[in-house]
């Protein structure tokens, strides 16, 4: 079941809601019975809902932004006794911002920023919850310097922290997050377009990326892999 409703707030300011609610089971059983025989997979049901909410903003010509919140939560259920060790439960929370703003007459600002959480819980295996953490903006920056010549660069940078959900002791009721790892990734690119005469364009694109991956060792953050790169490429 899924439904949506809008609302126009006033003559710059919109909303609107969508969510939606499934359950979906899985039921196995042999057509033919080989020899040796095969293993049925296990029964369970896969249970899941979730909500969205955007509102939408146009100020003007030059600015608009769009700030959105996504909440879902899912369930896997294994009906047999004997595999309800791997049930899991799924919460996803995510928060994002978009922004488009003219400067001048050419050039226009665009940024998209993303906030995200993911909770993994084990219900009969607590030691197992996990939390991923995501944390990225992308800019760009869109210059029409002549009709002949373009440039666009952009700007992204992402940061993602992974680790335990749980408590710290056994009758602790307060869940604790234990950053078991982090990767961090830049890259910063550019597009640069001419085109002299009609029948002829020009390109190129340099683009340099940066990724960086820590992990946890004695309670302390420590790098465990680094690159840098440079890439030119271009044509005609």
């Amino acid at each position: 079941l899924e439904g949506s409703a809008n609302w126009t707030l006033t003559a710059k300011l919109s909303a609107q809601l969508t969510g939606n609610i499934g359950l979906t089971t899985y039921r196995y059983s042999l057509i033919d019975s080989p020899k040796p025989r095969t293993a049925v997979p296990v029964a369970h049901d896969l249970y899941s809902q979730s909500y969205r909410v955007d509102v939408n903003y146009s100020g003007s010509e030059r600015f608009s932004s769009k700030v959105g919140l996504q909440v879902s939560r899912s369930q896997y259920v294994n009906l047999p006794a004997a595999s309800t060790a791997s049930n899991s439960e799924a919460h996803t929370y995510r928060a994002d911002w978009r922004w488009t703003f003219r400067l001048l007459d050419g050039l226009t600002a665009t940024q998209q920023n993303l906030v995200s959480a993911d909770y993994s819980y084990y219900p009969f295996a607590p030691t197992s919850n996990r939390l991923s953490l995501d944390y990225g903006t992308l800019t760009t920056l869109n210059a029409v310097l002549t009709p002949r010549f373009t440039v666009d660069v952009t700007h992204n940078a992402r940061l993602q922290p992974r680790g335990n959900y749980r408590p710290q002791a056994p009758k602790d009721p307060t869940e604790y997050f234990s950053r078991a790892e982090e990767n961090r990734n830049y890259s910063l690119s550019s597009r640069m377009a001419y085109a002299p005469i009609p029948a002829i364009s020009i390109e190129l694109r340099p683009e340099y990326l940066t990724s960086i991956r820590n992990t946890t060792r004695d309670e302390a953050l420590v790098p465990q892999r680094s690159s840098k790169s440079l890439k030119l490429s271009g044509g005609a």
